[in-house]
């Protein structure tokens, strides 16, 4: 039995100095203070200004405001051009007849496309500017300034004519009563 120890003292362990208690107690109410300050401060000023909604713009303003800005640019790279102006291209028609065509490719498009109420023509003037833009967008294909002019006067026209066609359509709609009432 000599190697079983009896049971040691119990240790009690030594208080915080009173010293430490004080700071902490203050350094706690220091912070509270501040937050409670910070709070009053931000109640003070009032209500949060309420923003100014500016309406959003047409479908057509967005994509003439965006041609014109790229027009502006004079870009001499076509890869650049084409893909801005393919993407103006894509918002308008996302915005105007809502298709998700800023995420589709052309041919993705092409089948959308083809169900919509467009004038006669513009079906084919989306398909040259997709033929024409692909490949110098993705194939490293060169564009002259011509081309480029060319197409975005092409581009304006088609926004132009659409949005005339659309305007056109939607007045006869408002025209056309909600309801025909039956003969009796």
């Amino acid at each position: 039995m000599t190697d079983v120890h009896d049971i040691k003292p119990i240790i009690v362990p030594k208080s915080l100095p009173m010293a430490a208690i004080w700071i902490v107690s203050t350094l706690l109410v220091l912070i509270l203070a501040l937050l409670l300050g910070r709070y009053l401060w931000r109640r003070r000023k009032g209500a949060p200004d309420i923003p100014t909604l500016t309406p959003e713009l047409p479908a057509e303003e967005n994509a003439r405001l965006a041609l014109n800005a790229l027009a502006a640019e004079r870009l001499v790279d076509g890869r650049r051009f084409y893909f801005r102006l393919s993407e103006i291209l894509r918002r308008y028609l996302f915005e105007r007849y809502a298709i998700g065509a800023p995420e589709m490719t052309p041919e993705e498009l092409q089948p959308l496309v083809a169900g919509l109420d467009l004038p006669e023509g513009q079906r084919g003037v989306l398909n040259r500017f997709w033929s024409h833009s692909e490949p110098v967008k993705f194939a490293g294909h060169a564009a002259l300034e011509t081309e480029m002019a060319a197409d975005l006067e092409e581009v304006r026209q088609f926004v132009e004519t659409t949005t005339a066609a659309y305007k056109t359509a939607e007045a006869a709609a408002a025209e056309t009563p909600a309801f025909i009432q039956g003969e009796g």
